[in-house]
């Protein structure tokens, strides 16, 4: 695929993602879980085994179900799975049950996406929430071995 149609793409992903519905019937319930189910969501098992022990790069959000900035991206990190699908591994950690991974990297708040090389975690955190930036990061990984 050309990169040039790649946005395009990611922008129509998005938008046929973003059909959101709520978790539950009760009406005080406050978290929403969007209809994107591309991204892997990771707990502690999946996520040694499927980015530590992996060599693939992988990009990780750390994110709650109540936090509403998370709950707007969600569909964003689902293209980033979609466009990355046969490159790089896309998954997302419930801060809110994971604790056990919560703790290891020492993630303070949400969202925050971690990137993993060869299983190693790079220095640098995000907590950018732009498509752009984040696909910018997983490209460069990518295309430096």
């Amino acid at each position: 695929m050309a990169l040039e149609k790649l946005p395009l793409l990611c922008l129509f992903l998005l938008l046929a993602c973003c059909i959101r519905q709520p978790t539950s019937r009760d009406p005080e319930e406050k978290s929403i879980t969007p209809a994107c189910t591309s991204a892997v969501l990771l707990d502690a098992r999946l996520f040694d085994s499927l980015v530590i022990a992996d060599s693939m790069t992988s990009l990780v959000e750390f994110f709650s179900p109540k936090c509403p900035v998370c709950t707007s991206i969600a569909c964003m990190v689902d293209s980033l799975a979609v466009a990355y699908k046969d490159s790089a591994l896309v998954g997302r950690v419930n801060a809110d049950t994971d604790t056990v991974l919560w703790k290891r990297y020492s993630v303070f708040s949400v969202p925050t996406f971690l990137f993993f090389k060869d299983g190693a975690l790079l220095p640098k955190r995000y907590q950018e929430t732009q498509f752009d930036t984040l696909a910018r990061v997983l490209d460069s990984l990518l295309l430096n071995p």
